[in-house]
């Protein structure tokens, strides 16, 4: 939270309209990612044709921990992820993946379930796991767990919208 809390203390409420977080494809870095009006606006304004996609999609989200954040919280923990991280592409990486994911969004879930994200109510809340070939239905489910019903609708509402590359920056190691 205190990323979190770091990345839209200068920002009205009201400005806010995606809070999340994602990783990079092998789950060694975690990042928190804010998206603004601002930045969203000016989006939709040259692609006015995915406002959906640019509403969800954290690779378009302006505000990234490890970018805007001096003293990043998420640092110490990364460089823990970076060292625990299986070097050989088997059961043990997927494992450890899967498990930082679960981790990622069930800490945002609680975020949630809490109230602690109550102050954005109108903002898409948001888990990826950057380039790492999951399936739009578990990227649903996470988002599932992390809207409200309505949000999930509108969600839902977009996603036959033809999606461009979901490319997001991801930290150095």
């Amino acid at each position: 939270m205190s990323d979190l809390e770091a990345l839209t203390t200068r920002l009205a409420d009201d400005e806010v309209v995606g809070l999340g977080a994602y990783t990079d494809a092998d789950a060694s870095n975690i990042v928190v990612a804010v998206h603004t009006r601002a930045a969203y606006d000016r989006a939709v304004a040259r692609r006015p044709e995915y406002p959906n996609y640019l509403t969800w999609s954290i690779g378009e989200w302006d505000l990234m921990s490890f970018e805007q954040l001096p003293e990043d919280a998420l640092v110490p923990i990364n460089q823990e992820l970076a060292q625990r991280l299986p070097t050989a592409e088997d059961g043990a990486q997927v494992t450890f993946r899967e498990a930082v994911w679960e981790a990622v969004v069930g800490a945002l879930e609680a975020l949630a379930r809490s109230g602690q994200l109550d102050r954005w109510p109108h903002a898409a809340r948001a888990f990826e796991p950057v380039d790492a070939g999951v399936s739009e239905e578990r990227i649903r489910g996470w988002t599932a767990r992390l809207n409200t019903p309505e949000r999930l609708a509108e969600y839902d509402a977009g996603r036959p919208t033809p999606r461009p590359d979901r490319g997001v920056p991801v930290p150095a190691a």
